[in-house]
């Protein structure tokens, strides 16, 4: 008789109970981390720019000051102030308003662009936002200021007083406190404290929840760009705001715009800045992950020639299906049965 060899066909592996469900689970935490983080990185860029507009009392009132100073915003609100004293002025003074309206802007203007004005008027903005900030009581006198504005007006027609009738009584008192300057002062450790956490959030959900390499990637792109690209968005929205509001009065809309633009401007900047951080932060993670590539791939590397099959073969814990489940190793195939010799 010759001998019989049986072939026995190999046995499939076998999932671990459960493992479906603990990777169902697995994935909606990684997605709902990730969108948490998202809104965590959006919120720092919105806070940035906050910061870079008002965290600074002094710059921001340069800023403001500058604004209101250029040409073209310094003719609007000329214009939005001597409309203002024609409809307030008496019966003495409105017929110099009718014969010299041009004229009044023009002077105003001036004013407005004067430095001497603009380093008055950010002394006063800077005593009354210490004193709003500390609750100390302090008494702002704007006659210097409003001065300087009448007396423009007062020479080109001399029936506009150089000194107000109205200005008895031209000292603003502060002796409250607002505690959300405070809060604004704290802006920029706000904003360090919620980018580490955004993103090491992101880093984190994807090495220990997202078991492809591939996907790890792409879940920390996401997180980064996602918030980049609404920063990006919402610029665009804020430049292109006052004209979606349809003021009808030009010089408003004008002056408007030109603040919308420099919040948007921030904006943008702000943004800029978030992409190459991002940048930096996913290529950092990419050397990471390719150096866990190559540390794995020689971990598991190809034992020498005349390896034994018992040493080629791989431990439990160290199979895993795409998915990331945990699958147990298909049992050895039986030793034929021994032939019977006839």
């Amino acid at each position: 008789m010759t001998t019989q060899e049986t072939m026995v066909a190999p046995v499939p592996p076998v999932a671990l109970q459960g493992s479906t469900g603990l990777t169902l689970l697995r994935r909606i935490c990684a997605v709902l981390l990730l969108i948490l983080s998202v809104g965590v990185l959006y919120t720092v860029g919105m806070l940035q720019t906050i910061n870079a507009i008002v965290g600074k009392p002094a710059e921001a009132i340069d800023t403001g000051l500058s604004i209101i100073a250029s040409p073209s915003s310094a003719k609007a609100l000329s214009t939005q102030l001597v409309t203002q004293l024609q409809k307030n002025a008496g019966d003495d003074t409105r017929l110099a308003f009718l014969q010299h309206k041009d004229a009044f802007i023009a002077e105003v203007g001036k004013v407005i662009q004067d430095p001497q004005v603009r380093a008055m008027a950010r002394a006063d903005l800077l005593l009354a936002y210490n004193a709003i900030n500390t609750g100390k009581k302090t008494t702002v006198d704007l006659k210097p200021l409003l001065t300087k504005f009448t007396s423009a007006l007062h020479r080109v027609d001399a029936r506009i007083p150089a000194l107000g009738k109205d200005m008895k009584n031209t000292t603003v008192t502060i002796d409250k406190k607002v505690n959300a300057l405070n809060l604004v002062d704290k802006l920029t450790v706000a904003v360090w404290v919620f980018t580490i956490f955004g993103v090491a959030m992101a880093v984190v959900t994807a090495r220990f929840l997202v078991r492809n390499r591939l996907r790890r990637v792409i879940a920390v792109s996401l997180a980064l760009l996602l918030p980049t690209a609404m920063l990006f968005s919402v610029a665009g929205l804020i430049g292109n705001l006052p004209q979606s509001l349809n003021i009808n009065d030009h010089e408003v809309e004008f002056l408007a715009t030109a603040l919308a633009r420099h919040v948007g401007g921030v904006l943008l900047v702000t943004a800029l800045v978030f992409l190459g951080f991002s940048v930096i932060v996913i290529g950092a993670f990419l050397f990471a992950n390719k150096r866990a590539m190559v540390t794995a791939t020689a971990t598991n590397a190809s034992p020498e020639e005349g390896a034994t099959p018992h040493n080629l073969r791989a431990p439990a814990s160290a199979v895993d299906d795409e998915l990331g489940g945990a699958v147990l190793p298909a049992p050895p195939s039986p030793p034929p049965p021994a032939g019977l010799n006839g």
